[in-house]
């Protein structure tokens, strides 16, 4: 085997190796712990979008309500947190440094659970799904 062909074979392999190594400079991460008023929320989902190229990655925090997006390209993110019982909640901008961990916290409020009944005596009927509140008339019911 030629000389020079050792060479270019070695710098070939160098070159291989040194392409993920400079990528993963290029990487950033994002982390946190979600939380409620009574402590950290297990489950809760955190779907990270990269605002310039669309990518999407999502993550679900564990038993203490931590979150790891894992490596993320450097630029800026938006959030969307989402649990079962509690508002959802859209972070409009994360900047995602690169070569750093961003670390974001995050309390969701939980969702109060639908209100419904009628008092004897009053007039009015009160139903809130989901954060609608709506007043309807019994005269309006009944009397069309």
């Amino acid at each position: 085997m030629p000389r020079w062909f050792k060479f270019v074979l070695i710098a070939l392999l160098l070159l291989l190796l040194g392409v993920p190594l400079a990528m993963q400079w290029d990487m950033g991460s994002l982390e946190g712990v979600i939380t409620d008023a009574h402590g950290p929320l297990k489950g809760a989902y955190v779907t990270t979008r990269n605002v310039m190229s669309g990518a999407v990655v999502r993550v679900q925090s564990d038993a203490s309500g931590h979150y790891d997006s894992g490596k993320l390209r450097g630029g800026r993110y938006s959030l969307w947190i989402e649990a079962s019982d509690h508002d959802s909640l859209w972070i409009a901008q994360v900047v995602i440094a690169r070569g750093q961990v961003t670390h974001r916290d995050i309390q969701l409020s939980q969702v109060r659970p639908p209100q419904t009944g009628y008092a004897p005596g009053a007039r009015d009927w009160y139903f809130m799904p989901n954060h609608v509140s709506a007043a309807i008339t019994l005269d309006v019911l009944i009397y069309g």
